[in-house]
């Protein structure tokens, strides 16, 4: 005896003895199974045909326009750097060669003025540490003509000659307005010869105020 699944058209060959029990399909459904009559099968929905060429086309229809919508437009990018990516993936053609080897260039020269700038720091930072500098050394020529003053606040000090050779040594000459003891602002000349003696410290060899 066969009978079907009202619910999912799931088909079953009973015993006879079978007839008017309550039975249970996979899917869940439940009837009584009976010979005059039989419950009507649930038309199953046809399968469309595999076709391997239809779906290949499709899957390469799909990829296409994927990778049409998605893909970087190096070529496209403006500026100086999207010139760069044109001249390396793009199409090549007579300006974007041209386009390329100027920004080689440019990059060459922006790298050789950076190492040439690094390398002058370096050398004016080892000889300041041999010699000194003259920056620092004029501070110490202030403070020194400063310390010689009766009114060192009032000081206004016109350095006229400044001069230094490759041993550390340093001289500054010009004038100097201040008070004196009575309030009166005169002016005095002055030379100072100083030497660097290494670990940022200067020796003073000569202070004379006119």
């Amino acid at each position: 005896m066969k009978t079907i699944c009202p619910k999912c058209g799931m088909e079953y060959d009973l015993d006879d003895s079978m007839a008017g029990i309550k039975v249970e399909c996979e899917c869940g459904e439940k009837w009584v199974v009976g010979f005059d009559k039989t419950p009507t099968a649930v038309p199953r929905p046809k399968k469309q045909k595999y076709d391997p060429t239809a779906i290949n086309a499709l899957n390469q229809k799909e990829r296409e326009k994927y990778t049409h919508s998605t893909a970087p437009q190096e070529v496209s990018q403006p500026g100086f750097f999207g010139t760069l990516k044109q001249g390396f993936s793009g199409p090549a053609n007579k300006d974007t060669r041209h386009g390329c080897v100027i920004a080689i260039i440019v990059l060459a020269l922006i790298g050789w003025g950076l190492y040439s700038c690094n390398s002058l720091m370096n050398e004016t930072r080892e000889r300041d540490l041999k010699f000194g500098n003259m920056g620092a050394a004029r501070y110490v020529a202030e403070e020194t003509i400063k310390s010689r003053l009766k009114a060192p606040s009032t000081a206004e000090i016109t350095f006229e000659k400044k001069d230094s050779n490759d041993n550390g040594k340093y001289s500054f000459s010009g004038y100097v307005d201040a008070e004196n003891s009575f309030g009166a602002k005169l002016r005095n000349r002055f030379r100072v010869e100083l030497e660097y003696a290494g670990d940022g410290k200067y020796k003073i060899s000569s202070c004379t105020i006119l």
